[in-house]
C-alpha cells in the first residue's frame, strides 16, 4: 500500500514538474487592451495633454495631410513595462530577467492591392524596425528615438493602415537568428518605396520566423486613418500630422486608461504625469509620429520604377511595343513628379522667395495650366495642378485675391501680371 502511495506521489510530482517546464518553455499570449490618443501638431506647447482626441470632425483637423502631400511615419519612443517571464531569461548571477524584444511595423495605403489581415499572420509581412537582446523586466524605455517606419513618400489619398507589434523571442529563436535580426533592423531603417522588391523581401522575412506560435506577442494593434473627407460632423480617425500615443493595459483589461492624468512631453517624446511632469512608467506605451513636408521625390520615383518593372513582363513582340509606349509615359510621369516636388518646395518656403523666384514659380504654374490637356507636353496632371493651387492659396492671406488663381485667370496671365494681381 505504501508503495502505491509513493508511486502516486512520484507520478504527481513528475506531472507538476512536467507542467512547470512546459509552462516555462512558452510564453503567455499577452496583447493586453490597447487604446490611443491623437496629439495634434498645431499646438506649439512643449507639453500636450492627452484628451479625448481620438476621432475628429473635418473642422477639427488642423494639420491634415491631403493627396500629393509627402507623408512619413516614425516610431518616436517606446516604453516596455513587462513581458512574459521565462526561466530561460534569468541571468546566471544576479537573477535579473532580460528579454529579446522585436518591434515590427506594417504601414500601407488601402486600394493598392492590400487588405487588412485580422489575424496573427499579418506580423509575418511586417517590417522589423527595432531589435534589442537586453531588455530588463520591470520596465524600461527602449533604446530608440524617431525610427523611420514608412516614407517619406507622396500620399496617394487612400486610407492609411498602421499595424504595430511587440514580440518577445524565445532564447532558441534568438540564438538562431540574432545576426539576421540585427541586419534586418539596420536594413529596415532605410527608406524604401512600398513597391520596392527589396522592401517586399524585408516584409516577407521580417516577421516570418518571429512568430512560430502566438505566445510571443506582447503588443498588437491595428488601426486605419482616413482622408479628411465626408460629412462635416462625423467623428473619424483622420490622417493628420502629429503624435499618436498608444498605451497597453495588461493586468485589468477593463480598467480605464488614465488619459486625463497624462501629458506628452514633446521635447523628449515621452509621457509624463499632468502634475509634476514626472515620467510615466506604469504601462507599456508607444509614441508614433506622422509627419509631412519631407522631400519625397526619391521614393516617389523609385516607387514608379518598381511598379513599372513589375507590370512590364516582355514575352511577345506586342509586349515590346507596349513596353516602349509605357517608357514614354513613365518618363513623362517622372518629369511631372520632379516638377511637382520643385513647386512644393518653393511654396513651402514661399515667404522667403525673392521676386525672381516667385515669378519663376508662377511661370511654371501658368505653363502647367496652359498645357493641362496636352497628352505629350503636359507639365502636371489636373489633380496635381489643383493641389498646387490649393497650397499657393494658403500662402496668400487675402482671400479676395484667390479668384485670380482660377484656371481661366491663370491661363490668360503672364508671370508679371499674375504676380501683381496676387499682390506679391
Amino acid at each position: 500500500m505504501r508503495n502505491i502511495i509513493l508511486n502516486k506521489e512520484v507520478v504527481s510530482f513528475l506531472f507538476y514538474i512536467s507542467l512547470f517546464f512546459l509552462m516555462i518553455g512558452c510564453a503567455g499570449l499577452n496583447e493586453g487592451a490597447i487604446d490611443y490618443r491623437y496629439v495634434p501638431s498645431s499646438d506649439g506647447a512643449n507639453v500636450a495633454e492627452l484628451k479625448d482626441s481620438k476621432y475628429l470632425t473635418k473642422k477639427e483637423v488642423k494639420a491634415g495631410i491631403i493627396k500629393n502631400d509627402s507623408i512619413s511615419v516614425h516610431l518616436q519612443q517606446a516604453y516596455l513595462k513587462e513581458f512574459s517571464e521565462r526561466f530561460e531569461h534569468y541571468y546566471r548571477f544576479d537573477g535579473n530577467i532580460r528579454g529579446e524584444i522585436v518591434i515590427v511595423a506594417k504601414v500601407y495605403e488601402l486600394g493598392k492591392g492590400k487588405n487588412i489581415e485580422h489575424n496573427y499572420s499579418s506580423v509575418k509581412s511586417g517590417r522589423v524596425v527595432y531589435y534589442c537582446e537586453d531588455v530588463r523586466a520591470g520596465g524600461q524605455p527602449l533604446n530608440l528615438s524617431s525610427l523611420l517606419v514608412y516614407g517619406p513618400i507622396r500620399y496617394d489619398g487612400n486610407p492609411l493602415v498602421i499595424e504595430l507589434f511587440i514580440l518577445e523571442l524565445d532564447a532558441e529563436e534568438t540564438q538562431r537568428f540574432k545576426g539576421l535580426l540585427k541586419a534586418l533592423t539596420q536594413v529596415g531603417s532605410v527608406a524604401y518605396p512600398p513597391a520596392s522588391p527589396a522592401l517586399k523581401i524585408l516584409d516577407s522575412i521580417g516577421g516570418a520566423f518571429l512568430i512560430g506560435n502566438q505566445d510571443d506577442v506582447e503588443f498588437r494593434y491595428q488601426f486605419v486613418l482616413y482622408p479628411n473627407m465626408g460629412d462635416n460632423f462625423i467623428r473619424q480617425a483622420r490622417i493628420a500630422a502629429g503624435d499618436y500615443v498608444f498605451i497597453k493595459e495588461s493586468e485589468d483589461r477593463n480598467a480605464e486608461i488614465e488619459w486625463n492624468n497624462l501629458k506628452l512631453h514633446r521635447n523628449t517624446g515621452r509621457l509624463v504625469y499632468k502634475t509634476g511632469n514626472k515620467e510615466y512608467r506604469e504601462k507599456t506605451y508607444l509614441v508614433i509620429q506622422i509627419n509631412t513636408g519631407f522631400d519625397s521625390l526619391k521614393l516617389d520615383v523609385a516607387q514608379l520604377y518598381s511598379e513599372f518593372t513589375q507590370q512590364n513582363q516582355l514575352a511577345t513582340e506586342e509586349d515590346i511595343k507596349q513596353f516602349l509606349d509605357n517608357i514614354d509615359r513613365l518618363s513623362l510621369t517622372v518629369q511631372q513628379y520632379v516638377t511637382l516636388n520643385e513647386l512644393k518646395n518653393k511654396i513651402r518656403k514661399f515667404d522667403n522667395l525673392d521676386d525672381t523666384e516667385k515669378k519663376n514659380l508662377l511661370s511654371t504654374i501658368i505653363e502647367a495650366v496652359k498645357k493641362e490637356h496636352d497628352s505629350v507636353k503636359q507639365v502636371l496632371p489636373s489633380e496635381q495642378i489643383d493641389y498646387i493651387i490649393v497650397k499657393l492659396k494658403e500662402k496668400i492671406p487675402d482671400k479676395d485675391k484667390h479668384k485670380y488663381l482660377r484656371r481661366e485667370e491663370i491661363r490668360s496671365s503672364d508671370p508679371d501680371s499674375l504676380k501683381n494681381k496676387l499682390g506679391l
